[in-house]
């Protein structure tokens, strides 16, 4: 099968989400980065094509103002384990990653 079919056919079976759906999923990321914006802390990814849309960003000290995080995935890196941590904030999964223990 061809590369390009297999990406259509891929896509054909996907569930569309409703432009209401589509815009919610804006209106928590819009809320959230203006919170990031406050905390000057920089995004570095967005992804608004899940449920809770998914926003990455810089480690940062100041990530802390955000609340308690969680370690949700560990990985080795170049440099050591490195632990995705996560929070949650209007309607939106922050996370970021930090090296080390």
């Amino acid at each position: 099968m061809h590369v390009a079919t297999q990406h259509h056919h891929a896509r054909a079976h996907r569930r569309p989400v409703l432009n209401e759906e589509v815009q919610r999923r804006l209106r928590c990321l819009r809320e959230a980065i203006e919170l990031l914006n406050g905390l000057s802390l920089t995004v570095l990814e967005v992804d608004a094509n899940r449920p809770m849309p998914v926003i990455t960003i810089q480690v940062s000290p100041r990530n802390r103002e955000l609340g308690t995080a969680y370690a949700y995935a560990y990985m080795g890196g170049p440099h050591g384990r490195v632990r995705r941590m996560q929070v949650q904030r209007c309607g939106c999964r922050i996370e970021w990653e930090v090296q080390g223990h």
